[in-house]
């Protein structure tokens, strides 16, 4: 499914495995977090991954504990 603001990411056309990093791999991270930061649909990102309950990855600029976090009610 491709919803008409993924057309806009920044991460378009990049590899997927670059925002599932190890969680050893603190490099992929910091790679995935500085195409989030210049994504101009990173809001829309976040929202996607926290209403999907997405278990795995970076989203919107952030990884599921941080996505917890903002999500508790």
């Amino acid at each position: 499914m491709n919803t008409p603001w993924q057309n806009l990411a920044a991460c378009r056309g990049l590899p997927a495995e670059m925002f599932f990093p190890y969680r050893t791999n603190e490099m992929g991270t910091k790679r995935a977090l500085r195409i989030c930061d210049r994504c101009e649909v990173a809001e829309q990102c976040l929202a996607f991954a926290i209403s999907n309950d997405e278990q795995w990855g970076i989203w919107g600029g952030m990884s599921r504990p941080e996505r917890q976090l903002i999500a508790k009610p």
